[in-house]
């Protein structure tokens, strides 16, 4: 589970990729315009396939994306972009791999941008790679980089 907070109005929005073959907000990508992404057999939101529970457009979330069995050995990246009205705001994200108490949790500088909707030149914030090692157990590499939303829809 990746669960998205921030310090106020405005509207940033929580990425899940499955892989590095696709760019981002693309069908690889869990987001507000691919809520429950079909990448294995099986019901959507279910087994290997992800759901974005509410695409929070005001408030200070939270948003969460929940993998119910992730598949092991691939790398999943987490991401925030800043979609509109949240220029000056701080996200924190939350991961728990399974059930176990071990988590992550990374807090990003201030989204910068002013512009609205996607492939923009507001931030787009690429904060952790995840990948499972066992169901209940994953490793988390910090990225913490940071690009443009136009960046981020033409390449990953």
């Amino acid at each position: 589970k990746a669960t998205l907070t921030w310090d106020g109005a405005g509207d940033l929005d929580l990425h899940l990729h499955r892989g590095a073959a696709a760019p981002w907000f693309s069908p690889d990508d869990c987001y507000f315009d691919n809520l429950r992404p079909s990448w294995a057999p099986g019901p959507p939101g279910q087994g290997a396939n992800p759901v974005l529970d509410r695409d929070d457009t005001s408030g200070d979330g939270p948003e969460l994306i929940t993998l119910q069995a992730p598949e092991l050995g691939v790398p999943y990246t987490l991401a925030v972009s800043h979609f509109e009205r949240a220029a000056g705001r701080t996200a924190q994200v939350h991961v728990v791999c399974g059930r176990t108490t071990a988590a992550f949790e990374m807090r990003s500088r201030p989204f910068r941008g002013t512009d609205t909707g996607n492939c923009t030149g507001n931030d787009f914030w690429t904060l952790a790679t995840v990948v499972f090692i066992a169901p209940d157990q994953c490793e988390v590499q910090s990225i913490d980089a940071y690009r443009t939303t136009r960046a981020a829809c033409a390449a990953f």
